[in-house]
């Protein structure tokens, strides 16, 4: 089947969430290219068009293409792959304030990248951002306690960040 066909197939049969991970996943791996992605959205149903807004090719997986959309759909401004230096780039920063990870046990379990995470996080409080590290439970089985807590450190970074800049040197 032509991967267009598949594509849309997927994207039709799955809730919004997914079918944006599905179609960021596809641009991502190179398994269509932008145009195709510009075809597809003509060909789909018109309840599903408005989703072309919320394509991200930049997403390294669907979960992290899950908790971008629902960031975004709770008001939050969310980068993508953000870069601090003297280390990888964060999966999201949010509101300019918290940077946050979306791992997994599959690719953060061995010693050296768990410890890797911990010198990730550790350069981000130093750049004076706060950092989260999140894992597919807490997007999957406790989002509504994830979200305020995210929520709650966004909101306290912000009251910092305030407060630093009214506070004279």
């Amino acid at each position: 089947m032509p991967p267009l066909i598949s594509l849309r197939q997927a994207v039709v049969c799955q809730n919004e969430e997914h079918a944006i991970a599905s179609i960021d996943s596809a641009l991502r791996t190179r398994f269509v290219t932008e145009a195709q992605i510009d075809r597809l959205f003509t060909q789909l149903p018109a309840r599903l068009r408005h989703l072309r807004a919320e394509i991200d090719a930049t997403a390294d997986s669907g979960n992290e293409t899950v908790v971008r959309v629902r960031l975004r759909r709770a008001g939050f401004v969310v980068e993508t792959q953000f870069p601090i230096p003297g280390t990888s780039k964060f999966d999201l920063l949010i509101d300019g304030v918290v940077t946050l990870d979306v791992d997994s046990k599959r690719w953060h379990g061995d010693d050296g990248q768990i410890s890797w995470d911990f010198d990730k996080t550790l350069c981000s409080f130093a750049a004076g951002l706060p950092s989260l590290r999140i894992l597919p439970r807490h997007i999957y089985e406790s989002w509504p306690r994830t979200l305020a807590i995210i929520s709650r450190t966004v909101f306290e970074a912000k009251e910092l960040r305030d407060f630093r800049r009214m506070r004279p040197r």
